[in-house]
């Protein structure tokens, strides 16, 4: 019976090359030993021929859960692709990679993230290749959270002497990564608050103090702070890349499932933010709108903070100017066809006329809000259908 799943950047794979791919990700390992070495030669010649690296992940039986095409970048997505229920997956997991043409047979720091999101029993990293005497060099290794170093280096010797070593006769078993500093109650978010601090000691106190009392505001439980004092700011991130992984490793240990900032972001960089630390993140202005949005009471109020969180959430020049922004509106209102134009412009003027119409109808749904009056309930189905068309053809 088939166990494993195949994922990863397999889209422009050749059905030869994805039939050896599951056939390998479907092969047992012994119990008693880390890895097949036959296994992980066939791995490391189908990486070398991709170029890519590539992760089997085998539970405690020996079984191939998941073979995974290309670097490790998101957790969520390994998680996602993950078969079987937990008691079925078991915290016995072992990671074997091959790093592919990297000659550093050392995690990254995105990798090592996702690593210990896997939490894994141990981790084998080997090359794609043997070196100089025959000699196949690897290196088995093991999480420690608690560590400025996550992965810690057990032993790095040749393949073979490493595959036939017991998983559970040197193994550590990894510790949980949340700590009991602040315990949350069931459905509580566990929040990692990020600063960007003056230079003003005091200063900076008082706005995490205050950040912090908007999260409790909001239902969630601060558990950590990461502080960085920058005289310039990243444009793409706000936060330098050390310190956004310092961060996303912080949450790790705290076992947070938000991150909150303290400034403001645009959709890029909470984007940014989101794909570097692998977490929901939130903005100041964000977690005001829900406190908001906890305490409306009436459908119209409840509304009117979605419509502001929608507002929260553009791109400033997205509406561009006040007349271009009632004229899209008007002609909406007149003919709301709203298709889009292909082959006659680029794919962003697309993307961006899109988004501007979307805006626009969010502008006639809001018109209810304020007049409660001579609204029919067909236009407001007949404008969402619409907008939930273009946003599904644009994300294509």
């Amino acid at each position: 019976m088939k166990q494993g799943v195949l994922a990863g950047r397999t889209a422009g794979l050749r059905p030869a090359q994805k039939r050896r791919l599951e056939r390998l990700c479907h092969r047992r390992h012994p119990e008693d030993q880390v890895a097949e070495l036959l296994c992980l030669q066939r791995l490391a010649s189908e990486s070398l021929e991709l170029e890519l690296p590539l992760t089997l992940v085998v539970d405690g039986r020996g079984l191939g859960r998941l073979l995974w095409v290309g670097p490790l970048e998101q957790s969520g997505r390994l998680l996602e692709r993950l078969p079987g229920s937990d008691r079925r997956q078991g915290s016995d997991l072992r990671l074997l990679t091959c790093c592919g043409r990297s000659k550093q047979l050392e995690p990254g720091r995105q990798e090592g993230i996702v690593g210990l999101d896997l939490a894994p029993l141990l981790w084998l990293r080997f090359g794609d290749r043997a070196g100089a005497g025959g000699q196949w060099p690897g290196q088995l290794l093991v999480a420690q959270p608690e560590q400025a170093e996550p992965w810690v280096v057990l032993a790095a010797a040749d393949l073979s002497e490493l595959c036939g070593r017991d998983p559970l006769g040197f193994a550590v078993e990894p510790q949980p990564l949340a700590t009991a500093i602040a315990p949350a109650q069931a459905g509580q978010e566990r929040v990692l608050l990020l600063a960007l601090s003056p230079g003003d000691r005091g200063a900076a106190q008082r706005l995490i103090a205050e950040l912090e009392g908007l999260v409790c505001s909001a239902g969630g439980v601060p558990v950590g702070v990461v502080e960085q004092r920058r005289s310039q700011v990243a444009p793409q991130t706000l936060w330098g890349e050390g310190k956004v992984g310092e961060a996303a490793l912080e949450a790790r240990r705290l076992g947070a499932t938000l991150v909150v900032t303290d400034r403001e972001l645009t959709p890029v960089q909470a984007r940014n933010l989101e794909r570097l630390l692998d977490l929901p993140v939130s903005d100041r202005s964000e977690l005001i709108l829900d406190i908001f949005a906890q305490r409306a009471a009436s459908a119209a109020g409840r509304l009117q903070v979605e419509l502001g969180i929608f507002g929260a959430r553009q791109r400033p020049f997205a509406l561009g100017t006040g007349h271009e922004f009632l004229a899209r509106m008007a002609h909406i209102e007149r003919d709301p066809g709203l298709i889009l134009p292909t082959g006659i412009v680029a794919f962003e003027e697309a993307i961006e006329e899109a988004h501007l119409q979307i805006v626009a109808i969010v502008g006639i749904v809001q018109r209810p809000v304020f007049e409660a009056v001579d609204f029919e309930p067909l236009i407001l189905r007949r404008h969402f259908h619409e907008a939930v068309e273009i946003a599904a053809r644009v994300q294509r």
